[in-house]
């Protein structure tokens, strides 16, 4: 019941036009003086209700709103999380310490020493294709090239 008492007060305070000391926002002060009488049914009479004339003017000689200071900032840069999206898995998984037919080129991970974590691709015929047990295979450079791995040095 104080709620009511006090919004029926604000809707008053607005609707003869007096200024108080703290402002209310333009949406508060339409929000408020609309729903008074639905609000505190029997209290306000009919005649109190605002009309198109009040609400126009609250609207313009209200202060316009100032923009929200902790709202994000569109840029054309992509987020973090983007950025971080890992790359979609290319080539095909080994089986067993080779490639499928189909698939002859041989990715590599590096996996110990300085260059841990290099990706290196084989081809037939290069020194150590044999020898190489691959993490990744292959339809051909580019596509290994697409997954992140260089040629052998």
């Amino acid at each position: 019941m104080r709620y009511l008492a006090i919004l029926f007060l604000i809707a008053l305070l607005l609707a003869c036009g007096t200024n108080s000391a703290a402002r209310v926002t333009p949406a508060a002060q339409l929000t408020t003086i609309a729903t008074a009488p639905a609000a505190t049914a029997g209290i306000v009479s009919s005649t109190d209700v605002a009309t198109p004339e009040i609400l126009a003017t609250l609207a313009t000689d209200a202060p316009a709103a100032e923009p929200a200071t902790d709202a994000p900032v569109p840029t054309d840069e992509p987020t973090e999380e983007i950025a971080a999206a890992p790359a979609p898995i290319l080539g095909a998984a080994p089986k067993g310490s080779d490639c499928p037919a189909d698939h002859s080129v041989k990715g590599n991970i590096v996996d110990r020493g300085a260059n841990k974590g290099d990706k290196i691709y084989h081809l037939r015929g290069d020194n150590g294709y044999a020898q190489t047990k691959p993490e990744r295979c292959f339809v051909d450079v580019a596509e290994a090239v697409a997954a992140g791995f260089r040629a052998v040095k």
